[in-house]
């Protein structure tokens, strides 16, 4: 019986990449950009569930404040984590935990408690950290570190069918790395 070895690829959570100094200015208004956009979105959609009548200017006149609040949060994220970045001339999951945390600000800002002034920019910050931390998607166009080198992609690899068994490991192979028990015995019945 001749052994096959699989080849499984070495993946590691967010190697730590080189730095490269961050445009602020222009990551700041791409994002002030996006986010007003997406405030825009949600004040529209605001006005028209609405029950009462506003009018197609209801989106700037009632709900106006939906448009400057996202705006608030995308920007403040993005100019805290760029100014990060730069200040510790580093590129790694902390620049965007900072930057979550002043994005978390503003949104206390809003709710005006002092328990909201520790939770939010705690619950923005690791959440963002953990995703950024884990390869999240949230680093302006680049691919996420968690996916496999393109040689492990290349690959060929035997198809193998819902009941077929390609690859099987000895029995001897798998006492000898196991042991005996758990359900695991060298006789054959």
């Amino acid at each position: 019986m001749s052994e096959t070895t699989l080849h499984v690829p070495d993946l590691t959570l967010t190697p730590a990449r080189e730095f490269h100094p961050r445009n602020t200015r222009s990551d700041t208004s791409k994002m002030f950009g996006l986010s007003t956009f997406v405030g825009l979105m949600v004040a529209s959609l605001e006005n028209s569930m609405s029950k009462t009548r506003t009018g197609p200017l209801g989106v700037f006149t009632t709900y106006g404040g939906s448009i400057g609040y996202f705006a608030a949060l995308g920007t403040s994220f993005q100019f805290v984590s760029s100014c990060s970045a730069n200040l510790r001339e580093k590129e790694d999951g902390w620049n965007e935990t900072i930057g979550g945390a002043a994005a978390g600000c503003v949104v206390a800002f809003k709710r005006r408690t002092v328990g909201a002034l520790f939770g939010y920019p705690l619950l923005f910050a690791t959440t963002i950290g953990l995703l950024q931390w884990t390869g999240g998607k949230l680093s302006m166009g680049e691919r996420a570190p968690m996916y496999a080198p393109d040689s492990v992609l290349d690959t060929k690899y035997e198809k193998q069918g819902f009941w077929e068994i390609v690859h099987r490991r000895p029995l001897s192979q798998t006492i000898s790395e196991l042991g005996e028990g758990r359900g695991i015995s060298a006789k054959l019945e």
